[in-house]
């Protein structure tokens, strides 16, 4: 099995079209299975993934491509990234960009396809992933990546990723982060 997660709001994310998990048609698989072959191979790192995983993502893509970011959009998500250790608010994020909550959330949700709300969930279990793939321990994890607790982290991660925390540590070789 292959799980490519993409930041929805990046370059590559913005290339797929449709809301969230997805299974990809058997002609498009067919033409990427070589793709993924690839990173069985250990010299497959760093620039050398990364043209791999965007061919990947644009022979799922295919020929359609999406428009630019709304710059209060881009805006927000820059800010997102630079305060979320403090935790933030949607309404918070909508002011700094002179925006109702209510219209903020749909302009996000038209740009990004996610709404606000998953979009925050989805960078702390991206802070979790990581802090987990590195082998920080359960409860500590949960707690940086802003949880409340180990339960709380494993019940979103499975939810939302289709597997445990501790799987990361059982198969390390089941995450690679470009």
């Amino acid at each position: 099995m292959a799980m490519l997660l993409l930041a929805p709001e990046g370059e590559l994310g913005q290339l797929l079209a449709g809301d969230g998990i997805t299974t990809i048609p058997a002609p498009v698989l067919k033409n990427i299975l070589p793709l993924l072959g690839l990173f069985t191979d250990p010299e497959i790192t760093g620039d050398k993934g990364n043209g791999v995983y965007r061919e990947i993502i644009k022979k799922i893509a295919g020929e359609g491509s999406a428009g630019a970011i709304d710059p209060r959009v881009a805006q927000s998500i820059e800010w997102i990234r630079a305060g979320r250790e403090q935790g933030i608010l949607v309404g918070e994020i909508a002011a700094e960009v002179d925006l109702s909550e209510s219209r903020f959330s749909h302009l996000f949700t038209e740009h990004v396809r996610v709404p606000v709300s998953r979009y925050l969930l989805w960078l702390r279990l991206r802070d979790a992933l990581h802090l987990r793939s590195k082998g920080g321990k359960l409860t500590d994890t949960a707690y940086e990546a802003g949880f409340s607790d180990s339960a709380h982290l494993t019940r979103t991660f499975r939810t939302s990723l289709g597997i445990t925390p501790s799987a990361l540590v059982r198969d390390s070789s089941i995450v690679s982060f470009l």
